[in-house]
């Protein structure tokens, strides 16, 4: 089975903050740089093994998309402990004009858990760039379940881009699907991290400032 992510790099120069009630008030445009590129793409990880994943730029190299093959995470009798804990980690570097600094505004990833009773599993997605702090969000399902999840947006910590030389200093953003089988060592569980018709798995929205 396919699973396809996307990410996004939004700039969100359109997006204005106005005034609720108040026509006629001019909105605030948030400041961003003039360019923004993505100079490389590296995948690798046990969900992700090389080759296993097609990489592919568009939009002037503002947004790209990974299309993800093997991204099943599997627990059943019989099975070993990896096949129910696998991660896929994404090096993305984003060139940019020296005296700015992005963050992750939010990133979404979307997928299916497919849970046998008492068989819990949890989702979690991570992201810094080398030398800083981790930020992390998670979500976690409970069986007995079939049923479609979303990573929740809000993440633990803010973590900016800490050079403002404009460089490719790589963002790391590491996707995790576990299965505990602990309260049902016989239990089964299946979770997958799939595109649905008009979605995309993986979404990443950047915000920036001034440094």
């Amino acid at each position: 089975m396919k699973a396809r992510f996307m990410g996004l790099l939004v700039t969100m120069a359109t997006m204005g903050l106005g005034v609720a009630g108040s026509p006629g008030v001019a909105t605030a445009q948030p400041e961003v740089p003039e360019f923004v590129r993505i100079r490389n793409i590296q995948y690798s990880g046990p969900a992700c093994p090389q080759g296993s994943a097609n990489v592919s730029t568009f939009a002037n190299n503002t947004a790209f998309l990974v299309t993800y093959n093997e991204f099943l995470v599997e627990a059943a009798p019989g099975f070993p402990p990896s096949q129910g804990n696998k991660q896929c980690t994404l090096s993305i570097e984003v060139e940019h004009p020296p005296g700015w600094s992005y963050t992750i505004g939010s990133i979404v990833y979307r997928g299916n858990a497919v849970l046998g009773r008492n068989v819990s599993a949890r989702f979690r997605a991570r992201y810094n760039f080398p030398g800083t702090a981790s930020s992390s969000n998670e979500v976690f399902m409970s069986g007995p379940t079939n049923s479609d999840f979303e990573l929740p947006k809000d993440f633990s910590l803010e973590v900016w881009e800490p050079r403002c030389t404009g460089g490719a200093l790589p963002i790391i953003v590491t996707g995790t699907a576990a299965i505990d089988t602990t309260r049902e060592p016989q239990g089964t569980g299946i979770i997958r991290v799939e595109q649905t018709d008009g979605t995309f798995d993986m979404i990443i929205n950047l915000r920036w400032r001034r440094c």
